[in-house]
Formats: C-alpha cells, sequence, structure tokens
C-alpha cells in the first residue's frame, strides 16, 4: 500500500540523515547521483534539465517519494523506472539528500517572450478566482522553490507541461492527495506554458 510505502521512505530518510550519530555505515548519494551503480545508471547521465527533470534543489522528500512511486509501479517511466528499482530505499533517501542539498539550476532551454511570463506571474501568484484555480505559489512558493509540494524554479517548461497532461489524462497517477490531478482539470495548456514559462526564469 501506499501509505506503508511511505512511512517506510520516512524511515529511510531518517536513517540517512542521522547516520553519522548512530554510527551506521553512510551512503554516498553524491557517488550514486554521479557515477551510478554496477546496475544504475548515473543520474546525472540524464537529469540535466532537458530530457529529463532538473532535480538540484528539489525537496528531499519529494525526489525520495517519487523514487519510491517508479520503484513501486505507482508511476510509470521507462527511463527511471529501471534506475529506481536498482536502488534500495536508503540509497534513494541519500541521493535525494544530495540533491537537494545542490543549488538549485536554471534548465538549459531558452526563456519564453516577455508576456508570456508575465501571464504566467499572474497564474502563479494570484491563480484564476473565476475558474476555481488558486495559485501555483500557495503550493509550489511564490519564487518556486517548493513548499509541502515540489519545486519548479528553473524547471524545463516543456518537462513541467508534460507532467500536468498526464495527471490531467490520469497517465501520471501518483498523486496520493489528488489535489493537483484536480487543478490540472482546470487548467488549458496555455495556462501551464503561462506558468511554467515564469518558474523557469524564477532562477537567474
Amino acid at each position: 500500500m501506499r501509505f506503508t510505502t511511505t512511512l517506510v521512505l520516512a524511515a529511510a530518510l531518517a536513517g540517512v540523515t542521522f547516520a553519522g550519530a548512530s554510527g551506521q555505515e553512510r551512503i554516498d548519494g553524491a557517488a550514486i547521483a554521479k557515477k551510478g551503480l554496477p546496475n544504475v545508471r548515473a543520474c546525472e547521465s540524464c537529469h540535466t534539465g532537458v530530457d529529463a527533470p532538473l532535480l538540484n534543489g528539489q525537496l528531499e522528500f519529494y525526489i525520495a517519494q517519487q523514487l519510491s512511486d517508479f520503484r513501486n509501479g505507482f508511476r510509470v517511466s521507462e527511463a527511471c523506472a529501471p534506475a529506481a528499482k536498482g536502488l534500495n530505499e536508503k540509497q534513494s533517501a541519500a541521493v535525494a539528500k544530495y540533491y537537494n542539498e545542490q543549488p538549485r539550476k536554471k534548465a538549459p532551454v531558452p526563456d519564453e517572450d516577455a508576456a508570456l511570463i508575465e501571464k504566467g506571474k499572474e497564474m502563479v501568484l494570484n491563480g484564476d478566482v473565476p475558474r476555481d484555480i488558486f495559485p501555483c505559489s500557495r503550493c509550489h512558493g511564490g519564487d518556486g522553490r517548493g513548499g509541502d509540494f515540489a519545486a519548479l524554479a528553473g524547471q524545463n517548461p516543456a518537462y513541467t507541461l508534460k507532467q500536468v497532461q498526464d495527471l490531467r489524462t490520469g497517465k501520471r497517477e501518483n498523486d496520493e492527495l489528488g489535489i493537483m490531478q484536480a487543478i490540472a482539470q482546470k487548467l488549458t495548456d496555455d495556462d501551464v506554458k503561462a506558468a511554467a514559462a515564469y518558474f523557469h526564469q524564477a532562477v537567474k
């Protein structure tokens, strides 16, 4: 069950955080991210912000949860699922901790035009009251660096759009609370493109 998986994940994160104090062997998340393991490709070989999402500065729990979801079939990816299945919970937690501690970066793709970014700023900060759409900032932060949910600042707008589309159609189903799936039904692609453009340029 997803709830049980979340509890195991929380325990793994705690174990990585306090490994030094308990005398347990410390797992090197940086080495896994940069060099991989015999059965796992290096995370950095894909996660450049072009063909796969940026992970630098992402919330620690969010990364670990996505890896757990890939591993347990709650989220689908031909590229990431095999890697996630090659990591155990503590290795996943170590990778998540490493990436969380890195400075947030900007995906190496061009910024959109100023008009679209300004439209996105309105959606991010104020939402759309007539359509009952909450501001993106309520969950993701006004600067896009995350709060209780994923950091979006600097992320490739094409990736952000694809995730919302997948949530809307049900292709992505690991929104445990159903919050983003409900919001995705109300957002048009143009809404998302604008908000994603604003979040992308939030990292200079």
